[in-house]
Parts: C-alpha cells; structure tokens; sequence
C-alpha cells in the first residue's frame, strides 16, 4: 500500500502514542492485529488535555466508553457523534468555520 504524505499525526490506540510517516505502515498494522489500549489510550489524551472527542460511525458505545473515563478522570469534555456523511460534512465545516482545521 502506497501511503501520501500525512498532515496531522495518527494516534495510536495499541501504542497509546502519536505517531508520523516514518513508521506509520507498522503502526497501522499493529492496529489492526494488536490488542487496543482504549482505557490507557484516552487517558492518555485526557492528559494531553484534548477536549474534544468524535465518534465517527453508527452507534454510540465508543461515545460513552469516552464519557464514562472522562467522567472518572474529573474532566470536561464535547464527545460529537457522527452517524451519516451529512454529519461528518457539517462537523468539517464547523471545523473550518472556528478556524480549527484549514482543508479536509
């Protein structure tokens, strides 16, 4: 698989870290055949203090499973959940709009 340049960091959830292009190909890989970390990994991210969560897809477990650790960890966060293309595309254009991404 031919990878393009990335434009943001990926974070993974096996190895509860960021990581760049230059060894994306086996982070990638280790997502798909490696155990997630999910507690460890938004912990993580709560103490990075990001604050703001999207559950993208159907369903809303992933949404709560944030809730619930955030809750415990005594932070606030916005968990955004999006269930159909529309919601996607209005999230990238509020994005936009408050000057938080620039294309997507």
């Amino acid at each position: 698989v031919k990878l393009t340049d990335m434009k943001l960091p990926f974070f993974s959830t096996t190895e509860v870290a960021y990581r760049y292009r230059n060894d994306i190909k086996k982070t990638l890989t280790g997502q798909l055949t490696g155990p997630i970390r999910w507690v460890d990994s938004i912990e993580y991210l709560l103490g990075k203090d990001v604050g703001i969560f999207v559950e993208v897809g159907p369903g809303r477990v992933l949404s709560g499973l944030v809730g619930r650790i955030a809750q415990r960890s005594g932070k606030d966060i916005i968990i955004l959940n999006t269930n159909k293309m529309e919601d996607i595309e209005n999230l990238k254009n509020a994005l936009k709009k408050e000057g938080i991404i620039n294309e997507a």
